[in-house]
């Protein structure tokens, strides 16, 4: 993890880099710059931000940022479809790039019945098992499979509904959750 602060109040323009993993045991955080290598602490770090350095540090979260967000259609909830459509354009930017050629070939063969993959949803801290296909006449993917069991009828999902959905990369699953109704 780096941090580079390029907004210092000072008038050098020299980059600073803060190495938040050091790799020799017992290091602290260095703050290292080619003009000054010296060691201080994370709390002297923060403690003498400037605001504008402030703004650009990467905050490090454990909530999700949803890269995939679907308005739930009518075919989506619906009693007859047992799938969930996905925009190729997200399975493509968001999922696919992460995969391997195996997995992307149960996919998207036309012969493969598909790729079973566990959905995890945060909401409920529960974990399902959904299969990810390509519709080759549509270019489209869907999560079929036990979606509506699984989805639909556990959380009540209704048309109008949004969810988001992510690749977990570190424990290769999607994610998924049902965001609140904007009048909550």
């Amino acid at each position: 993890m780096v941090y580079t602060e390029n907004s210092r109040p000072s008038s050098s323009t020299t980059p600073r880099t803060l190495d938040l993993f050091p790799t020799q045991p017992g290091d602290l955080a260095r703050v290292v710059s080619s003009a000054d290598d010296r060691v201080v602490s994370l709390a002297h770090l923060r403690n003498n931000l400037t605001e504008a350095a402030a703004r650009n540090i990467l905050t490090l979260s454990t909530i999700p940022r949803w890269v995939i967000k679907k308005t739930l259609t009518r075919s989506d909830v619906a009693k007859s479809q047992t799938r969930l459509l996905i925009p190729m354009q997200s399975v493509n930017e968001h999922i696919r790039k992460y995969l391997m050629n195996d997995k992307i070939g149960m996919i998207e063969d036309e012969d493969s019945k598909g790729w079973i993959v566990n959905v995890y949803d945060t909401d409920t801290h529960s974990t399902h098992t959904l299969c990810l296909k390509k519709w080759n006449s549509t270019g489209s993917y869907v999560l079929k499979k036990n979606w509506r069991k699984d989805f639909v009828i556990r959380r009540n999902l209704q048309e109008g509904h949004e969810i988001g959905i992510l690749w977990n990369p570190t424990e290769e699953r999607l994610n998924f959750c049902v965001f609140p109704p904007p009048d909550h």
